[in-house]
Protein backbone atom coordinates (compact mmCIF):
# COMPACT_ATOMS: atom_id res chain seq x y z
CA UNK A 1 0.00 0.00 0.00
CA UNK A 2 2.76 2.16 0.68
CA UNK A 3 4.18 1.76 -2.73
CA UNK A 4 0.94 2.51 -4.22
CA UNK A 5 0.64 6.04 -2.25
CA UNK A 6 4.20 6.91 -3.62
CA UNK A 7 2.93 6.24 -7.06
CA UNK A 8 0.23 8.44 -6.52
CA UNK A 9 2.34 11.11 -4.81
CA UNK A 10 4.81 10.63 -7.76
CA UNK A 11 1.86 11.33 -10.67
CA UNK A 12 -0.10 13.99 -9.08
CA UNK A 13 2.45 16.19 -9.05
CA UNK A 14 3.64 15.50 -12.43
CA UNK A 15 0.24 16.36 -13.58
CA UNK A 16 -0.27 19.38 -11.29
CA UNK A 17 3.27 20.86 -13.14
CA UNK A 18 1.79 19.88 -16.18
CA UNK A 19 -1.41 21.94 -15.61
CA UNK A 20 0.18 24.54 -13.90
CA UNK A 21 2.32 25.13 -17.65
CA UNK A 22 -1.06 24.84 -19.56
CA UNK A 23 -2.98 26.98 -17.80
CA UNK A 24 -0.04 29.75 -17.18
CA UNK A 25 0.84 29.52 -20.97
CA UNK A 26 -3.09 30.37 -21.58
CA UNK A 27 -2.59 34.20 -20.66
CA UNK A 28 1.20 34.36 -21.96
CA UNK A 29 -0.66 33.84 -25.56
CA UNK A 30 -3.22 35.84 -25.31
CA UNK A 31 -1.95 38.52 -24.14
CA UNK A 32 -0.15 38.76 -27.79
CA UNK A 33 -3.92 39.17 -29.11
CA UNK A 34 -6.03 42.53 -29.69
CA UNK A 35 -7.84 40.99 -26.44
CA UNK A 36 -8.26 45.08 -24.98
CA UNK A 37 -10.70 45.96 -27.41
CA UNK A 38 -13.42 44.28 -25.57
CA UNK A 39 -14.88 44.13 -22.38
CA UNK A 40 -15.70 40.27 -22.81
CA UNK A 41 -11.57 39.86 -23.74
CA UNK A 42 -10.56 41.80 -20.68
CA UNK A 43 -12.68 39.77 -18.58
CA UNK A 44 -11.64 36.79 -20.16
CA UNK A 45 -7.71 37.56 -19.70
CA UNK A 46 -8.72 38.24 -15.63
CA UNK A 47 -10.08 34.69 -15.05
CA UNK A 48 -7.10 33.27 -17.37
CA UNK A 49 -4.72 34.74 -14.82
CA UNK A 50 -6.50 34.09 -11.52
CA UNK A 51 -6.87 30.59 -12.60
CA UNK A 52 -2.99 30.35 -13.54
CA UNK A 53 -2.10 31.85 -10.49
CA UNK A 54 -3.94 29.43 -8.43
CA UNK A 55 -2.53 26.61 -10.55
CA UNK A 56 0.80 27.57 -10.27
CA UNK A 57 0.55 28.05 -6.24
CA UNK A 58 -0.69 24.60 -6.10
CA UNK A 59 2.06 23.54 -7.79
CA UNK A 60 4.34 25.46 -5.66
CA UNK A 61 2.86 24.71 -2.71
CA UNK A 62 3.42 21.06 -3.25
CA UNK A 63 7.22 21.10 -3.30
CA UNK A 64 7.46 24.36 -0.84
CA UNK A 65 5.23 25.36 1.80
CA UNK A 66 5.51 28.51 3.98
CA UNK A 67 6.90 27.57 7.39
CA UNK A 68 3.21 29.65 8.91
CA UNK A 69 -0.20 28.76 8.36
CA UNK A 70 -1.23 32.03 8.29
CA UNK A 71 1.02 33.28 5.40
CA UNK A 72 -0.62 30.18 3.61
CA UNK A 73 -4.04 31.15 4.04
CA UNK A 74 -3.83 34.26 3.31
CA UNK A 75 -2.19 33.50 -0.32
CA UNK A 76 -4.85 30.63 -0.26
CA UNK A 77 -7.16 33.95 0.46
CA UNK A 78 -6.20 36.27 -2.03
CA UNK A 79 -6.37 33.67 -4.64
CA UNK A 80 -9.53 32.45 -4.00
CA UNK A 81 -11.02 36.27 -4.29
CA UNK A 82 -9.15 36.79 -7.35
CA UNK A 83 -10.85 34.14 -8.89
CA UNK A 84 -14.47 34.72 -7.43
CA UNK A 85 -14.18 38.26 -8.70
CA UNK A 86 -13.11 37.29 -11.99
CA UNK A 87 -15.25 34.74 -12.60
CA UNK A 88 -18.31 36.41 -11.46
CA UNK A 89 -17.68 39.38 -13.70
CA UNK A 90 -17.55 37.14 -16.67
CA UNK A 91 -20.59 35.46 -15.45
CA UNK A 92 -22.59 38.36 -14.87
CA UNK A 93 -21.46 40.29 -18.35
CA UNK A 94 -22.08 37.11 -20.40
CA UNK A 95 -25.71 37.25 -18.73
CA UNK A 96 -25.97 41.13 -19.35
CA UNK A 97 -24.94 40.81 -22.88
CA UNK A 98 -26.88 37.63 -23.57
CA UNK A 99 -30.33 38.54 -21.77
CA UNK A 100 -30.38 42.24 -23.17
CA UNK A 101 -30.20 41.13 -26.96
CA UNK A 102 -32.89 38.48 -25.98
CA UNK A 103 -35.02 41.45 -24.64
CA UNK A 104 -34.27 43.58 -27.27
CA UNK A 105 -35.69 41.22 -29.67
CA UNK A 106 -38.81 40.51 -27.67
CA UNK A 107 -39.51 44.31 -27.54
CA UNK A 108 -38.70 45.24 -31.15
CA UNK A 109 -40.78 42.19 -32.00
CA UNK A 110 -43.71 43.53 -29.94
CA UNK A 111 -44.09 46.99 -31.14
CA UNK A 112 -43.81 46.47 -35.32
Amino acid sequence: MNHDLEVLIFWIRIVQVATAISVTSFPILYAFKPWRSTITGRLLMLQGVAFAMALDVTALFAYWRPSNLLVMLWIDAIILTFIAIATSSLTWWMWRTNSTKKIRRIWNELHR
